[in-house]
């Protein structure tokens, strides 16, 4: 009798601590990823509750991707105790920036970006104001959803500490959630993600879009991991802010239609088209309706690896 609760004390025991190693934030670690797989216990401590899956039929976007903080902690290796943004290194902080769920090539995805501010060594840096053209490192963590009915369903695919850079001011552009993202498949494997922005100088609000491109399959390895920044481009701007209701200036407003046109060879990466609406300023104190001969189109450049005019 004595050595069966014995057995039966044992065996709780290890359920117990079968239930407490788990990966942070319903993400389980990739395959052959020590780093991430061996520090559970030094992740992030907020938890979120992730839906079950009753049936094979349901949105897998419904299906709560990992948090912010685990995403930083996934690319950055430090934890920031639940926090969105933190500082790591000689001075250097780093902010959860966008999260982006898709569907590509039969699989389910969730993307975190995030940024990274340059170092900082010495007094002088330290206390410098902020650079007009001061960018930052973009970064990114990718997971799959691998096992919808699990309490980890993500599988982290690869973390990414640089993927590009672009901002000012020491930070990244501000995500306009008034917009919704966009996206384009190629026919060669790629996909075209462009995310919503807005930044904001001289009381001029101004709109686009940041471009990344996805190459799981390496059909233009421009990096050793899998995405990558490729440029941003304008679509609007509003001067509300400074006009002053007309007292100080013409007010003006435009906004853009964000548009993909298919390559002319039927692979690679297609042409952006913004076709503007609204008003600008077109000399001083007037304004002008944009038309059709203001539609701008953007192509990829191979070797500055960027859309441009």
């Amino acid at each position: 009798m004595t050595h069966g609760k014995t057995l039966l004390l044992a065996l709780a025991v290890l359920l117990v601590s079968a239930c407490d190693a788990k990966p942070p934030e319903g993400a389980s670690a990739a395959p052959g990823d020590k780093a991430a797989s061996s520090q559970s216990s030094s992740a992030p401590s907020t938890q979120q509750d992730v839906p079950t899956v009753p049936n094979d039929n349901q949105n897998a976007s419904a299906i709560k991707p990992p948090s912010p903080d685990s995403v930083l902690y996934m690319i950055y290796k430090k934890d920031g105790d639940g926090a969105t943004s933190y500082e790591v290194d000689y001075g250097s902080w780093v902010t959860y920036w966008y999260g982006h769920q898709f569907d590509f090539k039969g699989k389910h995805y969730f993307t975190g970006f995030a940024y990274k501010t340059p170092e900082k060594f010495g007094e002088e840096e330290q206390d410098a104001p902020a650079d007009p053209e001061g960018t930052v490192a973009i970064s990114q963590a990718t997971f799959e959803l691998t096992k919808p009915q699990d309490k980890a369903p993500w599988a982290l695919r690869e973390a990414d500490g640089f993927v590009g850079e672009f901002g000012a001011y020491g930070k990244a552009s501000d995500i306009d959630e008034t917009r919704q993202p966009q996206s384009y498949e190629t026919q060669d494997g790629r996909l075209l993600l462009a995310v919503p922005t807005t930044t904001f100088s001289t009381g001029v609000a101004t709109a686009g879009f940041a471009l990344f491109v996805f190459d799981p399959a390496e059909v233009n390895k421009l990096r050793d991991k899998h995405w990558a920044y490729i440029g941003s481009i304008v679509t609007g701007s509003d001067n509300e802010a400074a006009c002053d209701e007309g007292k100080v200036m013409p007010c003006a407003k435009s906004t853009g239609a964000l548009a993909f046109l298919a390559p002319k060879q039927g692979s690679g990466l297609p042409t952006v088209q913004v076709t503007p609406s609204g008003t600008v300023i077109d000399a001083p104190g007037k304004t002008r309706t944009l038309g059709a001969s203001d539609v701008a189109t953007y192509a990829y450049d191979t070797e500055k690896n960027s859309y441009n005019p």
